[in-house]
């Protein structure tokens, strides 16, 4: 059927077994890479927005068709919000939302393999860029993160459409009401769904009222399919746009520079994180893959109108995946530089990637188009390892954050004090957080199946701290003022003796704070079992940037011999006023 494309890649799928076994090759190997991902690192902790479900979870809040559409920032998102508290209630883990999301993307990489294979007519090594694009660990954020099911699945959506309607000039009956589903689908996952609509829904009303016309009554079944699909598909973007109240959306938008500077960051995420290494030219790579494959789509029509439906779809799908990009650098443009870059949309414009290599595929010529798909593929090799490096540090600082989590919640820590210790690793409420874990502790879910976790504050006393300096590092002592020296600045001190620390209360003063947003970093440890370990035994404490004398309390609740102070910043001069302890006899 494709006579533009090459003589060579004409043949029957029944050739090409080298090349099949090849790409089956990588994509299993992906495939598994991707599960072993997110059985390693996921966890079966809420993280961030995951904490906004847990009322309906724990069934502290009704279930109900207003709590489905309650606005999720400038998202209405009832099919996420459904789904998690599901697979929860079903599975009690959060991580069935993230192999959902997992299984989600590699039957979207195998819809692109197949599509590819029969609409070109064999396969090719140079396939092996859709598991590459898609099944790498540098879409991290979008593995192991249970509410990022929101972004894998309007994404698959999307290129569900292009896959399902690619390659045929007529749609069967199936076909037709999947992708008019799907367009009912794209509206009920927030803005994202809302700027992937309109391109996609073009294209369904052209080929449902071009299919109403024609004699075939079955054609004529599909056309009023889609048509029906793309009306119910405006009454839902018009429907999830009514529910969100005035200020849902940000009010604050930046300068035309701030927007494309945004939409740059972004497409040059479509080879995954490594692209942010060298983005200006991961940027211009990305939009000549995408003004190449619109030529080559418009040279395809013109030498064959019988392409235009294939061709139109196409455009259509990289249209909208280009739509998310606009979207993005206007609504993260004024939040300065870097915006872009966030991990979590490098899915659109990968699979933006992987739909021009489609296009690649069945309308580039000769050596040129050759050239072209191996060009891709050695990308994408080459960008692999940095993009696994990035995703097992992330995986890795995720998993320490949830597992410290764990412990502080299995070793007795009442609610508050957990939620103020991670509130910036967590959940960034810290009061929201404590109510929250008293709604899963009330539940007996995961790690707060224990009777005794969680329990409410234990009565301490406050007694001076008579602590002995044991050392410093950068840090000149004068008295109580202590003189930062060089980068790492730090002094420790030792208790008497092993003690429960139910707190410490640090009465200071602190000058040429030297960050932004100034902490203090207080660690804690007991010599004999454990050093200081940064997220287990450690806690952040906020500082205004003034010269008067501050008080802070941090609650620790557990066995300490000693305390490390960390000032904020290489420049700044701290004095240590007062430390005391609250303590008991004896761990509870």
């Amino acid at each position: 059927m494709r006579e533009i494309a090459e003589e060579s890649e004409r043949p029957t799928t029944r050739g090409g077994g080298a090349e099949r076994l090849f790409v089956i090759g990588v994509f299993a190997v992906m495939s598994a890479a991707l599960y072993f991902y997110v059985w390693y690192f996921g966890r079966n902790v809420p993280f961030w927005d995951d904490w906004e479900f847990v009322p309906a979870m724990t069934g502290h809040e009704p279930l109900s068709l207003p709590w489905l559409w309650t606005p999720h920032n400038e998202h209405s998102i009832p099919v996420v919000r459904l789904a998690i508290i599901l697979a929860w209630r079903i599975a009690g883990d959060l991580r069935a939302m993230m192999f959902v999301s997992a299984t989600l993307l590699c039957i979207g990489v195998w819809g692109l393999i197949a599509t590819t294979w029969r609409s070109r007519g064999r396969p090719a090594f140079t396939d092996a860029v859709y598991p590459l694009a898609l099944l790498n660990w540098g879409l991290f954020e979008n593995l192991i993160f249970a509410t990022q099911f929101f972004y894998v699945a309007v994404a698959i959506l999307g290129l569900a459409i292009v896959i399902l309607g690619m390659g045929r000039t007529t749609l069967g009956l199936c076909r037709a009401t999947v992708i008019a589903a799907c367009l009912v689908g794209l509206p009920l996952f927030g803005a994202i769904g809302l700027a992937m609509l309109p391109c996609l829904l073009v294209w369904a009303a052209a080929t449902g009222f071009q299919s109403i016309r024609s004699e075939d009554s079955r054609r004529r079944y599909c056309g009023a399919i889609l048509i029906t699909g793309c009306a119910i598909a405006i009454v839902a973007a018009l429907g999830s746009i009514a529910v969100l109240p005035a200020g849902a959306t940000m009010t604050h938008r930046g300068t035309l520079f701030d927007m494309l500077r945004t939409s740059c960051e972004m497409l040059s995420t479509s080879i995954g994180p490594a692209g942010q290494m060298f983005w200006r030219y991961s940027t211009i790579g990305t939009i000549a893959a995408v003004a190449t494959t619109a030529g080559l789509a418009v040279r395809a029509v013109r030498q064959d109108s019988n392409e235009l439906p294939s061709s139109s779809l196409l455009c259509a799908g990289i249209g909208a995946y280009l739509a998310v990009v606009a979207a993005v650098g206007f609504g993260r443009g004024a939040l300065g530089p870097g915006q872009g870059f966030s991990n979590r949309y490098a899915l659109f414009t990968s699979t933006m990637l992987c739909l021009c290599y489609l296009g690649f595929s069945l309308y580039a010529r000769g050596l040129a188009g050759r050239a072209a798909r191996a060009g891709l593929l050695t990308v994408l090799t080459a960008a692999l390892v940095t993009n696994v490096l990035a995703g097992v540090d992330y995986g890795a600082d995720r998993a320490e954050r949830a597992d410290a989590f764990v412990d502080a919640i299995e070793s007795g820590v009442p609610a508050d004090a957990v939620a103020a210790r991670f509130a910036d690793r967590i959940y960034p409420a810290p009061e929201l957080l404590a109510a929250r874990l008293e709604m899963l502790r009330d539940a007996r879910w995961g790690p707060f199946s224990n009777p005794g976790a969680l329990p409410d504050r234990p009565p301490c006393r406050e007694v001076d701290g008579s602590l002995t300096r044991l050392g410093t590092h950068h840090l000149e002592p004068d008295g109580e003022l202590y003189r930062a020296t060089g980068d790492d600045p730090f002094v420790v001190f030792a208790l008497p003796e092993p003690v429960f620390l139910c707190g410490v209360r640090l009465r200071f003063t602190v000058s040429n704070a030297s960050d932004a947003a100034p902490e203090i970093q207080l660690y804690w440890a007991d010599s004999s079992n454990s050093g200081f370990a940064e997220g287990r035994r450690h806690t952040a404490v906020p500082i205004q940037r003034t010269s008067e004398v501050q008080e802070r309390i941090v609650w620790i609740y557990g066995t300490v011999d000693q305390l490390r102070i960390d000032p904020p910043g290489s420049t700044c001069v701290i004095g240590l006023e007062q430390i005391s302890l609250f303590v008991r006899e004896t761990p509870r």
